[in-house]
């Protein structure tokens, strides 16, 4: 209900809204849902690759680290190779659950007791290293991967086979057995040294995909030519099932006395089948053996995250991990995420600067970052590790460009050049500082003749003070400061501009500023005017402004959406509506306005309102800012992390 009350109070706050990108249209109709919208969320900035429990909490594995939870008191650790590590990479983990932990990195094995980490080299498989088990007592671990299976015993590698790769490791102490899923020798089971191999005869294949361990017995997952199969070990003998229909299977696992089975992101819950005229559920475990087992299946209502990268029994409870979500705790019924909200920490405002169809760089208002075909990574300064990333765009000639704050406080541009690998600062005549506070970019934009405008504040310790505006001419690095009475260089000639600024349209050889106290319009002979709530805005507070085709400008502000046609603003009917806070907006080439909300994301398209939320996809409703790169994607920043969204039409 609230939802829909806020969806009509955002028509209500455009109802009167005249001068639509590209041209006037009729006012919109009507708020309806999209018919279909592709939408991917991240918040973690990489992927979870391992999950195990030590000492009451929860060890994950990351590509950046090793992410120590404390489920008590819901808060993070991350450990690094400062804390001891051999590498950030983790790719695998393995402990006995009191006293000892296990690591496989990219660069090595480290053993982690009494507080001490203790590193081994030279592991047989390399960087190769996928899976992880030890002993009770945590003295022998096993490795595996895709060259094979080694284990650490008495600090001596010893490598049990090279000739198949593992895809999955399971040991169970009560019976110090190991079981080995492979990829062309089917399942192992070793003793020691030693290992008894169960071939396609008994399996109905030699690809084993992933094994889960039960209370009576262990189920394998089975690669097949045609479809994926099932095989279960129960009271010492093998049985086959078919899955009807065919499904591809993604994992199985045992948790709280469950069987679970998961195809894409939907997951069934497996249980005995007491009477054969029960109805066997959504799918259907076909028994390929006799006196096989039978199984009803349960379709879980909940739905995983997408990409799940590995799913581990641990604390009472089964936990997923994801590409791009962090980890969550599964009941069967509810998830419940932990994450470090690596994304969105300290985000203000998305800026986004895309090389190619599949690689963008984007900054949030603190950190920088490349998603590369869907996968997320940092992107630091070489020489200021203290570098906050403001913005990232690209230049005329194709190349990076960021304007970052400095350690020292002071703002600096960086560009990378086409084809280039590291970022190099521009030499900036005068330097952007100020002894008064470290600085801010409350806005950059790229305007006309090669220039960067940005928008200046001083952080404080009770905020945030407006500074005026810095515009660089990113051919010869000169700078003009806009601005009066914040300790900044002084430029002859300057505009006293000392609003907190939000940012900048560019129409028709005029410069329009949002502000914290209207919207500041620059003309060509450099003469200033200032539109406040007497020149029709219904609020002097701006959010974002952008232009439109046809000369048109749109702001963002906490009382609505509202648009300039050189003349009026034309707003809302109704001033200060539920819902009428608008955070960023843009214009596309195409005449349709979209603009982030409390609510969602919405796009004005034809006099027409079109809004999504939580219910489509979205990591959140809430919205702080959009951007939307070359292929008409829209990207959205939250609170929590990231939502791309491809809407559809």
């Amino acid at each position: 209900m609230l939802r829909r009350q806020l969806a009509l109070n955002l028509l209500a706050a455009i109802s009167t809204l005249l001068g639509a990108c590209p041209k006037k249209t009729s006012v919109p109709r009507s708020t309806t849902k999209p018919a279909r919208a592709q939408v991917e969320t991240y918040t973690e900035s990489s992927s979870v690759n391992a999950v195990t429990p030590l000492g009451g909490r929860l060890w994950v594995g990351t590509g950046q680290g090793l992410v120590v939870w404390d489920l008590g008191k819901l808060t993070a650790k991350v450990l690094t190779v400062d804390d001891g590590l051999p590498g950030d990479d983790v790719r695998t983990l393995a402990s006995d659950g009191k006293t000892t932990l296990w690591v496989g990195t990219a660069t090595g094995v480290a053993r982690l007791r009494g507080g001490r980490w203790t590193q081994f080299g030279d592991c047989p498989l390399g960087d190769s290293i996928t899976s992880m088990a030890t002993t009770r007592d945590g003295e022998t671990v096993w490795v595996g991967g895709p060259k094979g299976l080694a284990r650490l015993q008495h600090e001596r590698w010893k490598t049990l086979f090279g000739r198949s790769g593992v895809t999955g490791l399971e040991y169970l102490p009560h019976k110090g057995a190991l079981w080995v899923a492979t990829r062309r020798h089917g399942v192992l089971r070793c003793l020691g040294v030693r290992c008894e191999q169960f071939g396609a005869e008994l399996l109905g294949g030699i690809h084993v995909k992933g094994l889960a361990t039960t209370n009576h017995g262990v189920l394998a997952l089975m690669k097949g030519a045609g479809d994926d199969r099932l095989a279960y070990r129960h009271k010492g003998r093998w049985h086959r099932y078919r899955v009807k229909p065919s499904l591809p299977l993604a994992w199985a696992s045992f948790a709280k006395g469950q069987l679970f089975l998961a195809s894409g992101h939907e997951v069934f819950r497996l249980l005995p089948r007491r009477t054969t005229e029960t109805p066997p559920g959504p799918i259907e475990l076909a028994p390929l053996t006799s006196g096989a087992p039978e199984f009803i299946a349960q379709r879980v209502k909940r739905q995983l995250p997408r990409r799940v990268t590995v799913v581990r029994q641990a604390l009472g409870s089964l936990w997923i991990g994801s590409q791009r979500l962090g980890v969550a705790r599964f009941n069967g019924d509810l998830l419940q995420y932990f994450r470090t909200n690596d994304l969105a920490e300290g985000a203000r405002r998305l800026s986004l600067a895309c090389t190619s169809k599949t690689r963008c760089y984007f900054a949030t208002g603190s950190r920088l970052f490349l998603r590369d075909r869907g996968s997320i990574r940092r992107i630091r300064y070489e020489d200021d590790s203290d570098a906050v990333f403001q913005w990232v765009g690209m230049d005329s000639a194709g190349g990076l460009l960021t304007v970052l704050r400095s350690g020292t406080g002071a703002l600096e541009i960086a560009r990378r050049a086409k084809g280039a690998s590291k970022l190099l600062p521009l030499e900036l005549k005068p330097a952007i500082f100020t002894k008064r506070g470290p600085l801010r970019a409350t806005f950059v934009r790229v305007g006309p003749r090669g220039k960067l405008w940005m928008g200046l504040a001083i952080e404080e310790p009770d905020g945030v003070r407006g500074a005026g505006m810095a515009v660089v001419d990113l051919h010869t690095g000169t700078v003009s400061i806009h601005g009066r009475g914040a300790g900044l260089p002084v430029t002859p000639g300057a505009l006293g501009v000392t609003s907190e600024l939000t940012g900048a349209a560019f129409v028709g050889g005029k410069v329009y500023l949002g502000s914290h106290s209207g919207v500041i319009r620059i003309d060509k002979d450099h003469s200033v005017r200032i539109f406040t709530e007497n020149d029709g805005l219904r609020s002097e507070l701006i959010q974002d402004i952008t232009a439109g085709p046809g000369g048109s400008v749109y702001v963002a502000t906490s009382a609505g959406l509202g648009v300039f046609d050189g003349k009026v603003w034309r707003f809302s009917a109704e001033e200060g509506a539920p819902g009428g806070m608008i955070s960023s907006v843009l214009c596309t080439t195409d005449g349709e306005i979209f603009f982030g909300s409390p609510a969602g994301l919405h796009r004005l398209s034809r006099g027409r309102l079109t809004s999504f939320d939580e219910s489509d996809g979205l990591l959140q409703s809430g919205v702080m800012s959009v951007a939307r790169d070359p292929g008409g994607r829209l990207w959205l920043m939250h609170k929590t992390g990231l939502s791309i969204v491809l809407p559809g039409r």
